[in-house]
């Protein structure tokens, strides 16, 4: 059974980057993929402390969209995200409710006071999209649910056992 992916842009996305974001998870998955409506950031997930939004809030707002067929949403933000215990997060998802959000603003060069580079964008943002797509579509090794906590802990540490569980995880 083929699985739908509806790409939801939170706020102002550049419409060429969402359009990249979606062809390619359809065509690495071959599945089908379309762009939902613009949603608004929520206002409730920024932390003034931190200056960065919690990541979560955007996951409950698309889990809370209408369930109409086995859909999987993707939420493509433009503002830098956080969890709690950790200073920032590419993005996050729940296979419960197959829903992911990432976003694109540590992943333009800009970020880093490099030169504007659109291409270094366009792929930084396809290759997450796809990411964060793959173990919601239950597409190997990664769907995992005990993985997402390895990979999460891997991306902040640097333990050799951790090292181990991940790349046993990664084999095909």
């Amino acid at each position: 059974m083929a699985t739908d992916v509806i790409v939801y842009p939170f706020g102002k996305i550049e419409i060429g980057l969402l359009e990249a974001v979606r062809a390619a998870v359809g065509k690495r998955f071959g599945i089908g993929t379309t762009l939902g409506q613009e949603l608004p950031v929520p206002a409730r997930a920024y932390s003034r402390e931190r200056r960065q939004y919690r990541s979560t809030e955007f996951l409950h707002r698309l889990a809370n969209l209408s369930r109409d067929g086995d859909h999987v949403r993707l939420g493509v933000v433009a503002i830098d995200l956080f969890a709690p215990e950790l200073n920032f997060v590419f993005g996050e998802a729940s296979a419960a409710s197959r829903v992911a959000v990432f976003s694109t603003a540590r992943l333009d060069p800009r970020f880093y006071e490099e030169p504007e580079d659109q291409q270094i964008l366009l792929r930084r943002a396809v290759t997450e999209g796809r990411a964060r797509t793959r173990p919601r579509l239950r597409i190997g090794p990664l769907h995992a649910p005990f993985l997402r906590d390895v990979v999460l802990k891997y991306a902040h540490g640097d333990r050799p056992e951790r090292k181990r569980v991940l790349r046993r995880a990664l084999r095909p």
